[in-house]
């Protein structure tokens, strides 16, 4: 199993002292970059969630006043524990893609 996520620490000065923040970044996926701004390219609206973890698809999409979210994904690639369990909850229209053409696709039904 793959670790999504890369740990790092911040530091924030406020009144000459140093605080020490937590940072998590998620692990993008090669073809993340080429969809989302392939769906920007015509004309969706994207909004890159990615970084929200916790099973929280990478995309939220709106075409047309539609909403859907949409999980990146390699080719050959599954679901984590955590994506699997958000899945299952999300009452509204979620996918799994691994193309721009198969993004396109979903969003634009």
């Amino acid at each position: 199993m793959l670790d999504c996520s890369v740990h790092g620490v911040r530091n924030m000065h406020r009144d000459n002292r140093a605080e020490r923040e937590e940072v998590t970044f998620k692990r993008r996926d090669r073809n993340h970059v080429e969809i989302r701004n392939g769906l920007r390219d015509v004309g969706v609206f994207v909004l890159d969630i990615a970084d929200m973890g916790k099973g929280v698809p990478d995309l939220l999409t709106v075409w047309e006043r539609r909403v859907k979210l949409l999980e990146v994904k390699m080719p050959g690639e599954g679901l984590t524990p955590d994506e699997e369990k958000f899945h299952g909850k999300y009452p509204g229209d979620i996918a799994i893609v691994y193309s721009l053409q198969q993004a396109i696709q979903e969003v634009r039904g």
